[in-house]
């Protein structure tokens, strides 16, 4: 405070000192732990010059009021403080930052991106305030609740790639304000991360987006994600609006003239020039058409079948084999959280949700269910939790909608002991959110986790949900010892593979129904099999081959006179030598080669035809080490040098082996004579242990192989 004090030298002046009003400046000193914002040169958070003190934030209170410069903070990396005051008028942008912060509090508004993220560690209550326009609320990527501290929405918020309270008792209160998971792609989906038991989401809707990419115009098998949300018709359907990218089309109506704008006013089907249904539930084994669609409630705990055109603004008189434009599903009610239990009698949620939707009864009986999280899950979490007298089987099965066979999409199994699906020696153990899939009640006389109880259900817990990942492999990065056996159709001149089987090989796994083995969900179209005894299985786990063993396969619905190839994926196989075997032509045929056949209208020709038989490898030398070194060794990078010494000319196959008899290298060198070097490259170091390399002559005339050590 300071004041003027005037004393004159005049000594006719009567007053001898005049005193002025007070005069007030406010100041901030530099390390006080406080940090006023000034904008004096431009909006960079992490530029002194922006701040009163000189010094850029990296703990304590951050100030930011109106500033006459106009421009405000714009975070564009990690940063971490104690409070952030925002005064009226003043903005601060997430930008492409993080910002960690206990207390936000003032009138002034936050801005978000959808790379941005927002950390309360707070055990007090917040407002969040974001700058939004009459079009849009404000997107911002990552909010995590990791306090106990009461987090309430004062305006409308997008989250881009997941909300997460991992804290007990972290408390989101959504004030009545819009929140939304937003869906632009399969990878670009937000999700909700493990709600920690005692967290809760209250106050308001949360509306959840599912993004269906550009592809076939097909069947997906789907579900809503949250509870309460109402009918079909009021959201996939946008209660009968058209925007553009938003919704589907349901049909069930028939109208001569079905043109965009058109849907019966009282089922809530979108009319079309046929009148076919498009939308199919599956209860107690059978399907059913829905054309209610004003009338079905959604429900996050069934899943159904819909066709999917693409989104709602075109005219539907028009047909297209793909679908026309990609669209994203929105549906609006309340989150699921905590434990999800599927009974026979229905489906309850720790968080409230019930449905008298449950599982169908019964040996072998199928129930098509849906990820009830907005998040994926982990089918191999799910099955090994649930493995105890819950008579659920361990695998699942899903709809590819990715490629269509004479018309229809193809069902691939995943197997959560055996770790491979169907159609690949890959994993898809992660259901993704908003799938529908199916499941099984396990065979009472055949499989042997059947509980004598008769008992089903399946448990679907928070612990059980996968934030960030996606189709991963279960178990590591190696492959299993597996052959994956393919059917392949001649469509329009290119060979299309229509459906697949895999054979798992490992020493714990025997040839009789196990939890290893997946039974076969049937395609309408080709089908391809493993039968083992009188069961017809996608899946099969089995011991190591030995010499004489048979895997029997069954070939279904193929077209008379079209060309088909059956092909042997050996990469992953390590063992004896596989063969194809054609029982009508009686002959074998190295698995690696495919084998070509039209099939004829007597069905005897092709569904038992092929088997694939195991014999003993064929006696090859195996050269001592003087004809074939590594080095350095032990190897210690991702480079190895394999030195030969006269062996014979030409490709080699080069496997590199560990001690579990696993291929995790596979790659080819050509030789041309007599002595050479030649530089393998790793895509990553190898784990400490003791490894078999292998170079196998494709002609089956040389076998040549030496011993390398890592650490």
């Amino acid at each position: 405070v300071v004041t003027v004090d005037m004393t004159p030298n005049n000594i006719c002046q009567t007053d001898n000192v005049v005193t002025s009003n007070s005069l007030t400046f406010n100041y901030n000193t530099a390390g006080s732990g406080v940090y006023v914002w000034t904008g004096n040169l431009s909006t960079n958070f992490s530029i002194p010059g922006n701040w009163c003190s000189g010094v850029t934030p990296t703990s304590g209170s951050v100030i930011v009021n109106s500033v006459s410069s106009g421009k405000y903070p714009v975070l564009s990396g990690a940063t971490t403080i104690s409070t952030l005051a925002l005064g009226t008028g003043s903005t601060f942008s997430l930008g492409t930052g993080s910002l960690t912060v206990s207390t936000i509090s003032g009138s002034g508004l936050l801005i978000g991106s959808t790379a941005s993220s927002l950390t309360f560690n707070s055990s007090s209550a917040n407002t969040l305030n974001f700058r939004t326009t009459a079009a849009a609320d404000t997107l911002i990527g990552t909010l995590t609740l990791s306090g106990t501290g009461h987090v309430q929405l004062g305006t409308g918020l997008g989250v881009t790639k997941l909300l997460s309270l991992s804290n007990t008792g972290a408390y989101l209160d959504l004030n009545g304000h819009h929140l939304t998971l937003k869906s632009t792609s399969d990878a670009a989906t937000a999700e909700v991360g493990a709600v920690t038991s005692g967290a809760s989401i209250n106050g308001g809707l949360v509306t959840v987006e599912r993004n269906i990419p550009l592809g076939l115009r097909t069947f997906r098998d789907l579900g809503p994600s949250v509870y309460g949300a109402g009918s079909i018709f009021n959201n996939w359907q946008e209660k009968g609006a058209y925007p553009t990218n938003y919704g589907m089309f349901i049909t069930g109506s028939y109208n001569k003239v079905a043109i965009a704008g058109s849907f019966n006013s009282v089922t809530g089907a979108d009319y079309s020039t046929t009148g076919n249904p498009s939308l199919y539930t599956f209860i107690n084994n059978v399907w059913a058409a829905d054309t209610l669609t004003k009338a079905t409630m959604m429900d996050p705990f069934q899943g159904v079948r819909v066709l999917v055109r693409g989104a709602r603004n075109y005219n539907l008189v028009q047909q297209f084999p793909n679908m026309r434009t990609a669209t994203t599903l929105r549906t609006t009610g309340t989150l699921v959280t905590g434990n999800v239990t599927y009974n026979a009698s229905g489906t309850s949620s720790e968080s409230g949700a019930t449905s008298n939707y449950g599982l169908t009864t019964g040996a072998d009986a199928y129930s098509l269910i849906a990820n009830p999280y907005a998040c994926p899950i982990d089918w191999y979490s799910i099955y090994h939790h649930n493995v105890t007298n819950n008579n659920i089987s361990s695998s699942y099965w899903y709809l590819d909608p990715t490629f269509l066979v004479s018309g229809y999409s193809v069902y691939i199994t995943y197997n959560a002991v055996s770790g491979v699906t169907s159609n690949s020696l890959g994993s898809r153990e992660y259901i993704q959110a908003g799938q529908g899939f199916f499941l099984q009640n396990n065979g009472a006389s055949t499989m042997p986790a059947y509980s004598s109880s008769n008992t089903t259900q399946l448990v679907i817990s928070e612990s059980d949900k996968i934030v960030g990942s996606t189709h991963t492999a279960v178990f590591s990065a190696t492959k299993p010892n597996a052959l994956a056996i393919s059917v392949w159709k001649n469509i329009n001149g290119t060979d299309v593979s229509v459906d697949g089987v895999v054979a798992v090989f490992r020493n714990d796994f025997t040839k009789n129904l196990g939890a290893e083995d997946s039974k076969k969900m049937y395609n309408s179209a080709e089908n391809l099999s493993i039968t083992e005894s009188v069961n017809d299985l996608s899946i099969d786990g089995l011991p190591i081959p030995s010499a004489g063993d048979v895997i029997a396969l069954k070939l279904g619905q193929v077209t008379a006179g079209n060309a088909y190839l059956l092909k042997v994926d050996v990469s992953s196989y390590t063992g004896l030598d596989a063969y194809i075997h054609d029982a009508l032509l009686n002959s074998d045929i190295p698995a690696n080669k495919a084998v070509s056949f039209t099939p004829t209208s007597d069905a005897a020709t092709y569904a038992n035809r092929f088997s694939v038989v195991f014999k003993a490898s064929k006696t090859m030398p195996v050269v001592n080490s003087g004809m074939l070194s590594v080095y350095p060794n032990p190897v210690t990078d991702k480079v190895v040098t394999v030195q030969t010494s006269n062996i014979a000319t030409g490709k080699y196959n080069v496997s590199l082996i560990n001690y579990m008899g696993q291929t995790i290298l596979a790659t080819t060198i050509n030789h041309l004579s007599g002595s050479a070097t030649e530089t393998i490259r790793m895509n990553k170091v190898l784990p400490t242990g003791v490894y078999t390399l292998l170079l196998k002559n494709s002609d089956g005339t040389g076998n040549y192989q030496s011993e390398l050590l890592a650490k």
